[in-house]
């Protein structure tokens, strides 16, 4: 178990011991937690600089859209490979999870069937720019 880990362990037991810690739902959003407490790997910064670079052509010259190869997969697809083990580090912290909030990016099949089989609700969306 890492430090991070650790650390929020003991941060849920003291807030369920004190009485503090009522819901049973967690909000997650691997991309967030990901970019704040881990370093982003070798891919993941290139895909970001590409994306970018991208949006950054795309403003100067919309036609050269049709010259560039296809996209690469965003980030947001990774996301929803963590929530299995996301949902079970906080079942060991003493969180008994029952519902999980989240964007589409958590949508895909496996988390389906597994919320499914263990009766948690998982709500996913698009978010919404204005």
């Amino acid at each position: 178990m890492n430090l991070l880990d650790l650390l929020i362990n003991k941060t849920v037991e003291l807030a369920i011991k004190e009485g503090v810690l009522k819901s049973k739902a967690i909000i997650v959003d691997a991309t967030h937690t990901k970019s704040r407490y881990n370093q982003k790997s070798a891919g993941e910064e290139l895909l970001k600089r590409a994306k970018n670079l991208r949006k950054t052509l795309y403003g100067v010259h919309p036609e050269i859209k049709e010259d560039l190869p296809n996209k690469v997969t965003t980030g947001e697809k990774i996301d929803g490979k963590e929530l299995i083990a996301l949902i079970e580090k906080s079942r060991e912290a003493g969180i008994d999870v029952n519902e999980v909030i989240g964007d589409t990016a958590y949508s895909e099949k496996k988390n389906l069937e597994y919320t499914k089989e263990n009766k948690i609700l998982l709500i996913c969306h698009h978010p919404i720019y204005i």
